[in-house]
């Protein structure tokens, strides 16, 4: 289990390079490469919310690294740079939800492993905010087509965000439509799309923006309520994984019961704007729910089992009598 962490800690170190050195070629004016779509960068994926999903999942277990007491200064220099280079990466992609949620992200990584300096860093934010927030304001035009996007709200013209608005209305009226008509099985897994224009004159097939109202629209009470109590099975275990590395004053299993635990909550989150079930690494997080803390069990009852056995006392042999 050690390797399938370690190789995705690896994964993470390509994917938010890869998406930080998208954002410095986008800085420079190339708006169109390997790493950078239309103005908005995508790193190695191929789409533009990957990267971001991505980045959100696995920013908890840079994290982990950064804050663990146990690490050495060079690997929380090391992995603090690369929770700021995945951070870019997201800035870069255009993503505003994506910029909320990795932040939250490291907030929340903070916040459980040390509450103090956590309160600490959120009053500093809080006092220098107005002050960032107005400069970004007076700026933000002289920025790249991704960044801007990513911080378009501090705009009073709300860039594009009108135009988002009526789509995803049109999507919300689409759901309940297709709902109504279809309560117990849907319109069909990636049938969503193509009702939009049915519902809304002159709309846009798309899917909907949502992962849990896609899953609803899509398979109906059946199927979503399947695929609803598997997340949340998995979310009861990833909690109880918590409770035993508290219980357990296990340093290592605390530190990644906790990056598990942000990376599925902040994961779970960002589906409720996007449509993020068919990402690979979605599934991936899920598999590490379910597979870390029943390893983590099975390793516990052995510690347990081992301790309960005597012990000889020193210099005492243990003798069998032979029967002759």
């Amino acid at each position: 289990m050690r390797r399938v962490l370690t190789a995705w800690r690896r994964a993470g170190v390509i994917g938010c390079v890869a998406g930080g050195v998208g954002t410095v070629l986008m800085w420079h004016g190339s708006m169109d490469n390997l790493l950078v779509q239309g103005g908005r960068v995508a790193g190695l994926f191929e789409g533009i919310n990957q990267l971001q999903s991505f980045v959100i999942a696995v920013i908890p277990f840079f994290c982990a690294k950064l804050f663990s007491r146990a690490a050495s200064r060079g690997t929380r220099v090391l992995y603090g740079a690369l929770v700021v280079v995945g951070f870019a990466g997201v800035v870069g992609s255009g993503s505003r939800a994506g910029v909320v949620f990795a932040a939250l992200s490291v907030w929340l990584m903070l916040l459980l492993t040390s509450p103090r300096v956590a309160a600490a860093w959120t009053c500093a934010a809080l006092l220098f905010a107005g002050s960032a927030w107005h400069l970004l304001g007076e700026h933000l035009n002289e920025l790249p087509y991704g960044i801007r996007r990513s911080f378009s709200y501090v705009q009073e013209d709300t860039f594009e965000l009108d135009e988002l608005s009526i789509g995803r209305a049109d999507q919300l009226r689409t759901f309940y439509t297709v709902f109504a008509e279809h309560p117990l099985v849907g319109v069909g897994p990636g049938g969503f799309a193509a009702w939009v224009p049915r519902v809304v004159p002159g709309g846009k097939a798309q899917e909907m923006h949502n992962s849990y109202l896609g899953v609803l629209g899509e398979t109906g009470l059946i199927g979503g309520l399947i695929m609803l109590g598997l997340l949340a099975d998995v979310m009861v275990r990833t909690l109880r994984f918590f409770y035993w590395a508290v219980r357990a004053r296990d340093p290592d299993a605390l530190m990644g019961a906790r990056a598990l635990f942000v990376s599925y909550l902040a994961i779970l989150m960002y589906g409720m704007l996007n449509y993020g079930l068919r990402q690979r690494h979605f599934w991936f997080v899920v598999a590490l729910a379910v597979a870390v803390p029943h390893v983590y069990g099975q390793w516990l009852a052995r510690a347990r089992v081992g301790a309960r056995r005597p012990r000889p006392l020193y210099g005492v042999v243990p003798c069998v009598e032979s029967q002759a």
